[in-house]
């Protein structure tokens, strides 16, 4: 988001299939608001969630973005080629 966000990007939105609860709790983690459920999405008809990021709610929460850096600065390993990353 910071970089969406940096770009002049007011608003990112994810669609999710009902069932796909894993992809719920994925995109809360990542601090998406689900915002709107659909029914009769698609082909198949059934439902869908929108969940969202907006630059109205990420300034009013004033959300730093510093844990997924953090995250992903301990998960590099130190030397990728070396025998011990098993990656």
């Amino acid at each position: 988001m910071p970089i969406l966000m940096s770009a002049g990007c007011v608003r990112a939105e994810c669609w999710s299939h009902d069932n796909h609860h894993v992809a719920h709790r994925w995109l809360e983690l990542l601090g998406a608001v689900r915002e709107a459920t659909v029914e009769d999405y698609g082909q198949n008809r059934v439902p869908y969630h929108c969940y969202s990021w907006t630059r109205t709610r990420l300034e009013s929460d004033d959300v730093h973005w510093t844990i997924g850096a953090q995250n992903a600065r301990a998960a590099t390993p130190a030397d990728a080629d070396s025998p011990a990353y098993a990656g």
